[in-house]
């Protein structure tokens, strides 16, 4: 097995060697350094892509709401037409009733 001294004082001359390059990084400003910066005017241009998102989100949500109204409309109606059915012809209930109970007993 190796003697632990000569692996700490590798592992010594590695951590100098880190320290002198950041070293002369931060002391050496010429060279190949890029530098990236983002400016975001302040988050203005993504509080308008937020606003926009959001505005297409409820005019969907709008629309869809205009959906379901229509479709319950429709249903108002349906039933009504039903009822009125019914009404003119009694005997249509018993029979309308009578094959769906012969469906459910089938299952």
């Amino acid at each position: 097995m190796e003697q632990l001294g000569p692996r700490i004082e590798g592992v010594e001359n590695s951590v100098n060697e880190i320290k002198e390059t950041v070293e002369r990084m931060a002391t050496n400003h010429t060279g190949n350094q890029n530098v990236t910066s983002v400016n975001n005017s302040d988050g203005k241009t993504a509080t308008w892509v937020v606003l926009v998102l959001a505005a297409a989100v409820l005019g969907w949500n709008i629309a869809q709401m205009g959906q379901i109204a229509d479709l319950k409309t429709q249903v108002r109606r349906l039933e009504d037409y039903q009822t009125t059915t019914y009404i003119l012809v009694p005997k249509l209930r018993e029979l309308v009733d009578e094959q769906i109970a012969r469906k459910q007993e089938k299952k």
